[in-house]
């Protein structure tokens, strides 16, 4: 967002405002705060629309609801008059075609509302697309490239899964490696150029997003081979080594 990185609310602290600088390697916490606090992935969803956060579809703590968004552009915070046509609690979005796109969640934080509702906003409104192919998904990545929408795994879907949605309609890519057939929270992710996508709960998976050619592989852990515990973390593409020396 405005070529900055930032951290914004999160479970331990939902109104944290603060910064990244990647040529200090420090973060920097923000004297303001958020006015309605957003937990993003146990709860809510993000993404950078317009240059500008949009924070939407918290149902705890008081926050945003199930089918609302508020938006911090760096110094400002509002909240959209419009709402989106299902709730979206435990959902996943991304920018795709110019548009914020979100798939499944629920209706609120009751696991029986959940559903495969997938909508965009254009800026002004919501509208709904094709339905995902599963009766539901919840806990997953969502990620977008000029070829496509992903989702990669989720709840009440395999979580080995990967589905590409292009030309209004959904098909399965292929499944993730065998070292992720255990994983809980598969949560984290981010797309490289290319249509390769990193994510992971316990090891980093290395996956091409590609409909003739799919492939996904585990990467591994770290060096000390132990689980590298990514649920709803936060991954960032950056140009070259940071953080190194």
């Amino acid at each position: 967002m405005g070529g900055e990185h930032w951290f914004l609310g999160g479970y331990y602290n939902n109104q944290l405002i603060a910064k990244l600088d990647l040529d200090e390697c420090s973060i920097y916490r923000q004297q303001q705060q958020l006015s309605i606090p957003h937990t993003d992935g146990f709860s809510g969803s993000c993404a950078v629309y317009n240059d500008a956060a949009h924070l939407c579809f918290d149902d705890r703590y008081k926050a945003v609801g199930p089918k609302k968004c508020q938006t911090f552009d760096g110094e400002n915070e509002s909240v959209l008059p419009v709402e989106s046509n299902a709730g979206h609690v435990s959902a996943a979005m991304a920018i795709y075609q110019e548009k914020m796109w979100v798939v499944g969640g629920c209706e609120s934080e009751d696991l029986s509302t959940c559903h495969n509702s997938v909508e965009f906003f254009d800026g002004n409104a919501w509208t709904q697309s094709a339905r995902f192919p599963e009766a539901m998904i919840l806990a997953h990545i969502v990620l977008a490239d000029e070829n496509g929408l992903y989702t990669i795994a989720g709840w009440h879907v395999s979580q080995r899964d990967v589905y590409m949605f292009k030309n209004t309609e959904w098909k399965f890519l292929g499944k993730m490696s065998e070292s992720t057939a255990n994983s809980k929270y598969f949560t984290s992710g981010i797309i490289a150029p290319g249509s390769f996508a990193y994510a992971g709960e316990n090891s980093i998976e290395k996956i091409y997003l590609n409909e003739e050619n799919f492939s996904s592989t585990d990467i591994g852990k770290p060096e000390d081979g132990n689980d590298m515990q990514l649920e709803y973390a936060t991954m960032i593409l950056v140009h070259g080594p940071v953080c190194s020396s």
